[in-house]
């Protein structure tokens, strides 16, 4: 017995003086970042100061002047948020996916979770005072089953009161016996949709199903009192006077078609039908906001009718109004959006925007440049203290940019974050970057040469950055990456197997005939004549005379190539889908396989040395290693998006970019 207790000492000693289980400090900093790394999903004023918006990764924001500052709260938990509602400034409650479901009464200075027998995602909450609430929730295996929750004593307990075979998405009530629960299916061409509506007058003890006569998912239900009261969905728009006895539709009938000689219809108002609120604020009967199936803030006329409002944030998921001025909108990707004249105008409160940066680039260790979709471009002269946006005429997505030096360097433009050149399908880098089209006004469907600057071009610089110039544009092929040699050499791949060379700087661009028809994600020059290109299903070509002939090397591997980095004409690394690096010795003939002991898909990959590299890919993944890959160890980077591009400063720091306007450094 004296033996055993004698080694717990030991074991509890070591423990206490090596902590194995804390993680290391990161050798990375974060220098650029969106405000708000989330998708939210909902928003609730409570008084015209206090107001709490949350979302995905367990992401709770409050403000407390009004929506011109927000602040994070802790939440405890990294599960997605998916609704919130207070009873006052200091008594709140949140619930979310698995099952979550999070109580503060002092206002979110502190979340308390409160447990529940249930693991689905509960999607709505209701408490009419600080004991009796409601949440309800669905889960999705073996079947699509939604259930309602009460709870008497705070959320101590919780007690199930109906469950069924259909989704369940919000609840009402307007005191302590009568309320209203809405959900659905939506319609398709093969299947009929369902219409949920449940009423009960006893507090949920029993709950009875109204015909309103949808044919379709109803998503948003409130009461503005005890007789009137509004549900909405893709099945349509129901206006109740008495309670909810009985229900009268809102949507508009379409409109007539102009006379001979007349004016057609106002193009603002649309038809109020399928295409109804997903989420709803109703200021009065005649001040209805709501965001469309299509994320978009609309407004609604005692008619039925929809008028879309311009705001400058697209994907929008929650809306409320504390009064007929001061209200607030969240969405996808960070965005707060708020107003104090009653929608007329919509302030941004994001200083840094959440936004794809696809490459990130260095002409001198204080020049620093990253670019990425909708043609955004950011200029740090101060080595990443600040940023200033670059405007370059470009609209089209930036896809890639390097320097040979201080002065020269080349920048990618092509139609759309995601084309894979002629052969089409989803973009090398895997999922959870911002949507196409974020943070611009708009998409570019396929773009000509115009005002706006060409699809698929090549842009120069020769002085440092400060203009930029075409050199190619036209190409039908979407370009992914280049590897730049020096001023005057650089090679670009993409769709369909092209390559592309220049020899001149950049005054003519050659089309290579590399013998393949995949796709190539990245490219690799380790002096002017030797070089790499990878893509899909394990694809790697090899050059060792400048690109004038390629060889098609064998991986051994199915699984897709994202990136690749040679340090000469012998050694290399290639990284791929599901955690894939390969290794070589002899110039791509034979590779090896190494591990990272993750199936996160890798996107790029660095070596300055045959000892030191590096591979990032999704969701903030970043490995490291200094045996030249016999192990690869994981960075502590408090990042949840996806990394897209790694590259070595003028001064040997390195930088990585990629989702929410990340931009990491590290000095070493």
């Amino acid at each position: 017995m004296v033996r055993y207790m004698h080694c717990i000492f030991i074991i509890l000693f070591i423990c206490s003086v090596f902590p194995a289980f804390s993680a290391p400090p990161s050798e990375w900093s974060i220098v650029r970042q969106a405000d708000w790394q989330t998708n939210f999903r909902d928003v609730t004023f409570v008084d015209q100061t206090h107001a709490w918006a949350v979302g995905d990764f367990g992401v709770i924001a409050a403000t407390a002047d009004g929506g011109k500052t927000w602040a994070s709260q802790a939440s405890g938990v990294k599960n997605n948020l998916n609704s919130v509602m207070f009873l006052d400034a200091k008594n709140g409650w949140i619930v979310g996916d698995e099952g979550v479901i999070l109580n503060t009464i002092n206002g979110g200075a502190k979340w308390t979770q409160k447990k529940i027998n249930f693991k689905g995602n509960i999607t709505d909450v209701f408490f009419v005072n600080a004991k009796s609430g409601w949440v309800i929730g669905n889960q999705t295996t073996p079947t699509i089953k939604g259930f309602i929750f009460y709870t008497a004593d705070g959320g101590n307990t919780w007690k199930e009161q109906k469950s069924q075979d259909s989704p369940l998405i919000d609840i009402y009530f307007t005191d302590a016996n009568n309320g209203w629960v809405v959900g659905g299916t939506e319609r398709s061409r093969s299947t009929p949709g369902t219409a949920v509506l449940l009423r009960t007058t006893d507090g949920g003890k029993t709950w009875t199903q109204q015909n309103i006569g949808a044919q379709s998912s109803l998503s948003s239900v409130y009461f503005a009192d005890k007789n009137n009261g509004w549900v909405f969905g893709s099945g349509g728009s129901f206006k109740t006077t008495d309670g909810g006895n009985t229900w009268m539709s809102m949507s508009a009938p379409p409109p007539p078609p102009p006379q001979a000689g007349g004016e057609a219809p106002p193009q603002q108002f649309r038809r109020m039908g399928a295409t109804g609120f997903r989420k709803v604020c109703i200021v009065s009967p005649t001040d209805i906001w709501g965001i469309n199936a299509g994320g978009n803030l609309a407004k609604m006329h005692e008619d039925g009718k929809m008028e879309n409002v311009s705001v400058p944030a697209r994907r929008l998921t929650g809306v409320d109004f504390f009064s007929p001025q001061i209200g607030c909108v969240v969405g996808e990707y960070g965005v707060i959006l708020t107003t104090n004249d009653g929608g007329k105008t919509w302030e941004n409160q994001n200083k840094v925007k959440p936004e794809t940066i696809r490459s990130i680039a260095s002409a001198t260790k204080d020049n620093i440049w990253c670019v990425g979709d909708n043609g955004i471009a950011y200029q740090s002269l101060d080595g990443g203290k600040t940023w200033s946006q670059a405007n370059i005429g470009v609209t089209g997505n930036i896809q890639a940019i390097a320097f040979a030096d201080a002065n020269n360097g080349w920048m990618i433009v092509r139609v759309a974050s995601g084309g894979r050149g002629r052969g089409g399908g989803e973009g090398f880098g895997g999922e959870g970057g911002p949507p196409e089209g974020l943070g611009g006004e708009g998409g570019f469907p396929g773009m000509d040469e115009g005002e706006s600057g060409p699809a698929n071009a090549i842009y120069k610089t020769s002085d440092g950055g400060k203009t930029w110039s075409i050199q190619v544009s036209g190409s039908e092929y979407n370009m992914n990456a280049i590897s730049v040699v020096n001023s005057q050499v650089a090679y670009m791949c993409g769709g369909s197997g092209v390559i592309y060379a220049t020899k001149d700087g950049g005054n003519t661009w050659n089309k290579l005939n590399t013998g393949v028809v995949w796709d190539l994600a990245d490219i690799s020059f380790s002096d002017a004549n030797n070089g790499w290109a990878v893509g899909w299903t394990g694809l790697v070509v090899r050059t060792n005379d400048g690109g004038e002939n390629w060889t098609r090397l064998n991986t051994y591997t199915a699984y897709d190539i994202n990136g690749v980095c040679f340090i000469n004409d012998k050694k290399g690394w290639a990284v791929g889908s599901y955690g894939l690096i390969l290794t070589t010795d002899d110039g791509g003939e034979t590779w090896n396989s190494q591990r990272c002991y993750s199936y996160t898909n890798l996107n790029k990959v660095l070596f300055t040395d045959a000892n030191n590299g590096w591979a990032i890919g999704n969701s903030g993944t970043l490995f490291g290693t200094k045996d030249g890959g016999k192990t690869w160890k994981q960075s502590n980077v408090s990042v949840a998006g996806n990394l897209y591009d790694i590259k070595k400063g003028a001064d040997g720091a390195l930088w990585v970019a990629g989702d929410w306007g990340v931009v990491l450094r590290s000095a070493k």
